[in-house]
């Protein structure tokens, strides 16, 4: 996988952050889902704001919510540079390429960044017993997992299928080269950020040091 350095003016609105984070809650997905890929968030830009954002499903934020000035859990805006700043893990950008939105898909992001912005947070295995019971016993849209808020809000833009379960999505399946859209494409993974390999290399340059 390639590096990035990362202008934010080339991030648009439907690319992808995957991540892959350190704590005990990663490494409980990574087991589950046998992906390296723990955390995914969708970039937006919004009228008035000058800056990519990151809209994003968490337990537990790292980065401000960008309008309540808190470290939110459950469906946050956050600035995607500061995000990057914040997060202690490897991060990557998968790059969406197609037409370009509509006046009438540019509305619906509007629309949808309101409609999910401060929905709860639903943990992985929450959401797996969930999908046991009937729908009719189940609240739906009562809140995310990370990787089920994008695929909602691929599915609502028209770039997944519409009878599509954004509940079966994990990180990794926005990772693999099989994914299909139903507009457009994901260009391959690129490295934003590489916080492994910057701890090895650090751990190394220490180890040389007090030879």
């Amino acid at each position: 996988m390639a590096s990035l350095p990362m202008p934010s003016r080339s991030l648009q609105t439907g690319d992808l952050l995957l991540f892959s984070g350190t704590g005990l809650s990663s490494d409980i997905i990574r087991w589950f889902t046998g992906s390296c890929w723990t955390h995914i968030g969708v970039v937006v830009w919004l009228e008035g704001i000058e800056e990519p954002l990151l809209l994003e499903a968490t337990m537990a934020a790292e980065s401000l919510d960008l309008f309540s000035g808190e470290l939110s859990s459950g469906v946050s805006l956050v600035s995607l540079s500061q995000k990057l700043t914040d997060y202690v893990g490897d991060v990557a950008v998968r790059h969406r390429v197609g037409p370009p939105l509509c006046s009438r898909q540019l509305r619906l992001v509007r629309r949808l960044v309101r409609c999910l912005y401060r929905k709860p947070y639903r943990n992985y295995l929450w959401r797996q017993l969930l999908d046991t019971v009937p729908v009719s016993r189940r609240r739906l849209g009562a809140g995310f997992f990370c990787s089920e808020l994008v695929a909602e809000f691929y599915r609502r833009l028209g770039w997944l299928p519409r009878d599509i379960r954004s509940g079966g999505f994990v990180p990794g399946h926005f990772a693999a080269e099989s994914l299909s859209l139903s507009q457009g494409d994901l260009l391959p993974p690129l490295w934003l950020k590489q916080a492994s390999l910057e701890a090895k290399e650090k751990k190394s340059t220490l180890a040389v040091a007090g030879r």
